[in-house]
């Protein structure tokens, strides 16, 4: 007989552990690793308190991926500033909300940011979040283009800031950068992270936001103004024209569940 699932507990922080986890997921992405990671990477050197998290989910480059880090950053790896899991049963599809779970439970740090393996993330991003830790450590942090975007009036029937005034009517942006978000990991837990119930990829960063906001965490947005290409790899994914996959099903969903009051997601 099938035995329930068991959740995998976080880990046990030392007073040792980085304060700061970055984590990223990938699924045939060394293409994209190959040109986010160096950069990635001598952002964090020399930061004590701050590693990358990186899982990959076995696509069929895996063992290009990791050829890949142990020929490039193989003191990273020794170090531990870049800590690397492979799943020992390769996925077949990618399942973007249990890809973010996994990585942001294999992590240590008190605070966990996660970086879409597109994404680079340079010494002004590593500063904004020590700002962020400095003045408002117990809030979610999304780090995008453009306006913010839990702050746009289409969430406002969530009722998720006391002030309507705090909602606005500017353009969205919706790129690679809309997966940067950063959370204490008790706010993470306190919503049990992304909602798996979800499928494939689409609303899993907004649902996840909405939930935290909602469960008592603080929303602050900080606006990258940077070139987008210093931002992330525009691979076409974040055309106008596109849709990802599964998007319009998740979103009934996601409204389905915050309108019955669910934050919690099994």
């Amino acid at each position: 007989p099938s035995r329930p699932a068991t959740r995998v507990p976080s880990p046990v922080q030392s007073p040792e552990a980085p304060s700061i986890s970055l984590v990223s997921s990938v699924f045939n992405r060394d293409w994209q690793l190959r040109q986010t990671l160096p950069d990635n990477l001598a952002t964090i050197r020399g930061e004590d308190d701050v590693d990358l998290v990186l899982v990959d989910f076995g696509g069929a480059d895996s063992a290009a991926i990791r050829a890949f880090l142990e020929e490039e950053f193989a003191l990273d790896l020794i170090s531990g500033k870049l800590k690397y899991h492979v799943a020992r049963v390769p996925w077949t599809r990618f399942h973007m909300a249990t890809a973010k779970n996994v990585a942001h439970r294999l992590s240590t740090g008190r605070f966990v940011f996660s970086l879409d393996a597109d994404n680079r993330f340079l010494p002004a991003d590593l500063a904004d979040i020590r700002e962020h830790l400095r003045t408002h450590p117990h809030q979610v942090l999304h780090q995008t283009t453009g306006s913010a975007p839990m702050r746009h009036e289409m969430w406002q029937k969530y009722e998720l800031f006391s002030d309507a005034g705090a909602y606005h009517q500017h353009d969205l942006t919706w790129d690679g950068s809309c997966g940067r978000i950063g959370v204490p990991r008790e706010a993470f837990e306190r919503v049990n992270g992304y909602n798996e119930n979800f499928v494939g990829m689409g609303m899993d960063d907004i649902d996840f936001l909405i939930r935290c906001i909602r469960a008592g965490s603080g929303y602050r947005h900080v606006s990258l103004t940077r070139p987008a290409g210093e931002v992330y790899i525009d691979n076409g994914s974040a055309s106008a024209s596109h849709q990802h996959e599964n998007n319009q099903e998740n979103w009934r969903r996601m409204d389905a569940a915050l309108g019955a009051g669910q934050l919690i997601p099994i």
